[in-house]
């Protein structure tokens, strides 16, 4: 599984990622829209039906959007030290 957004530098969401692999070929993708998702396989396809009868599809898209960027900024707080340091000669 491959998850995760863009974040423009303003703080804005851009768009999100999400990948499913099963058996290294099989796979379910969210595409850049967020609206449509790209099936190729028979499980892929098998869960992609299974989560059509659910809300779990509108639940993670919220997530990419919302939760996504919350967690960047997070981790972002927590390494600030490394990424604003500077290298002495």
């Amino acid at each position: 599984m491959r998850y995760g957004c863009y974040v423009l530098l303003q703080g804005d969401f851009s768009h999100a990622v999400l990948e499913l692999s099963f058996n290294d070929h099989d796979y379910v993708r969210l595409n850049e829209g967020m609206e449509t998702w790209t099936t190729v396989g028979k499980l892929a396809e098998m869960l992609m039906e299974a989560w059509a009868s659910t809300e779990f599809i509108h639940d993670l898209k919220t997530n990419l959007v919302s939760g996504c960027v919350e967690v960047i900024f997070r981790e972002l707080e927590y390494g600030k030290e490394f990424f604003l340091r500077k290298e002495h000669s």
